[in-house]
């Protein structure tokens, strides 16, 4: 009579997952702000507001529109970016009015992504990238990031 072996499973761990990337960059009283950001948020915060006012493009389509073509513009980048975070994102994005005097995750988030592209860290902009938009659209909005941070 053979003997059975036992198969001991190790229990599986649970992960806890930040609701945002920024918990990996240095940790700041407040969001520092460089000569400039509080102006480019503002508009980023336009963008946000804007682009769930746009018409639904083809993010996929657009991109490729883009990539043929001179001297975009920056809001052209930023509705871009907005809309297909809106649709391809993991989680709701929250930005807030702008003239807004707080700062919240997501704004911080997407101002240290477009510092980590203008100093060329593309480590990590790709890995904070990553974190918020889902697999399939990931190749666009890169782009959308590097064509924004190119743009401004």
């Amino acid at each position: 009579m053979g003997h059975a072996l036992k198969r001991h499973d190790a229990p599986s761990a649970t992960v806890l997952r930040p609701s945002c990337f920024s918990h990996v960059l240095p940790q700041r009283s407040g969001f520092d702000f460089q000569t400039g950001e509080r102006v480019l948020l503002d508009r980023l915060r336009w963008f946000a507001v804007r682009s769930r006012l746009s018409a639904h493009e083809d993010i996929e389509k657009a991109c490729f529109l883009l990539s043929g073509k001179r001297d975009v513009s920056f809001e052209r980048f930023g509705l871009l970016f907005f809309l297909g975070l809106h649709r391809h994102g993991r989680h709701d994005v929250s930005f807030l009015k702008p003239g807004a005097k707080s700062v919240s995750k997501d704004e911080v988030w997407l101002l240290n992504l477009l510092r980590a592209l203008g100093e060329k860290d593309l480590p990590l902009a790709s890995r904070m990238l990553n974190w918020h938009v889902h697999p399939s659209a990931r190749r666009w909005m890169w782009f959308l990031a590097n064509g924004l941070n190119a743009s401004r």
